[in-house]
């Protein structure tokens, strides 16, 4: 009797566990286009990023990594990462919570046969308060209860090659590009034992929303006639168009040194007697410092005096 009722109990346990399992995947959000399907468990957990062409998956086998994670910095020790609680579609848009951070984050998507993109729209408290015992019930930049907020990030398998301009991993057969669609983003990536983590991150202290990436998966020859559209879509620099004009294959002449008003007549003298028909000015030729780029001593009127440089 006894072990009858040791064997009915498993056997109930395994169906139950069954159904837990059906009901996820059926809870799952499943978000693609002609090019890749990616697949999110209701838990927020990434569970398939597929190249269709192909079928080939491109997650790291068994990674069941956060798609989305809140980091709280804390002085010399390591970061606190929360990973998501759950994550929900309505209509084109995911809806995330985030618990003890009370957190409700709102991505809008934009789906197109090019790429995906994801904009984070607003953060709201819901009117709980954290382990702390900070209150967030209306969110702000001052509020929040987090330094940083992952609104993708993808455990990549092991491709072999990485172009870290670019922020893609790739091989002979795909392509997995993370770019931002707005210079607030901050996008990377970090190599782990499976492979490599790509990420896009905002930072309150740069800005809060709308703060976005795009996600592309394709065949390594046609990567850039994705990012060309993308560009085209969020008003970007026309990087790929760029890339692929007949000026920039020609031969440029390179300024770091500080060049004036007073000196630039010298380097066009150089530029034509070397036959270059380019001139790239670095930085350091009219700024301090990268970052804010502070004018140089030599150039009293700023950004009056690299106008009137260039020009010339």
């Amino acid at each position: 009797m006894n072990r009858f009722l040791s064997i009915g109990a498993g056997t109930l346990a395994l169906a139950l566990m069954a159904t837990v399992a059906s009901r996820r995947a059926a809870a799952a959000v499943t978000i693609e286009n002609k090019e890749l399907r990616l697949v999110i468990g209701d838990d927020g957990r990434a569970l398939s990023l597929l190249h269709k062409p192909t079928g080939e998956e491109c997650l790291a086998p068994g990674a069941r990594m956060p798609a989305f994670a809140a980091v709280r910095h804390r002085g010399y020790v390591q970061p606190k990462v929360t990973p998501a609680h759950s994550v929900r579609r309505e209509g084109d848009r995911l809806i995330v919570t985030f618990e003890p951070l009370v957190s409700v984050v709102t991505l809008r998507l934009r789906i197109t046969d090019d790429y995906i993109g994801v904009t984070l729209e607003k953060i709201e408290g819901n009117g709980a308060y954290d382990q702390g015992g900070a209150w967030y019930s209306e969110l702000n930049e001052d509020t929040l209860p987090f330094d940083e907020l992952r609104f993708l990030q993808l455990p990549l398998k092991e491709r072999g090659q990485f172009g870290a301009w670019l922020n893609v991993d790739f091989d002979r057969h795909v392509a997995v590009n993370l770019l931002a669609t707005d210079p607030c983003a901050k996008i990377d990536s970090v190599e782990n034992p499976a492979g490599r983590v790509m990420r896009a991150t905002m930072v309150p202290d740069v800005r809060t929303a709308p703060v976005g990436a795009a996600l592309i998966v394709s065949a390594p020859g046609k990567l850039l006639q994705h990012i060309d559209r993308l560009e085209a879509d969020y008003g970007l620099p026309r990087g790929v168009r760029s890339r692929e004009s007949e000026m920039a294959k020609r031969s440029y002449l390179e300024i770091g040194e500080p060049v004036t008003l007073q000196n630039v007549d010298r380097y066009i003298d150089y530029a034509h007697r070397g036959g270059f028909r380019l001139v790239m000015i670095v930085h350091g030729a009219f700024a301090k410092s990268p970052g804010h780029f502070p004018f140089r001593d030599e150039y009293p009127n700023g950004m009056a005096d690299l106008r009137a440089v260039v020009k010339k």
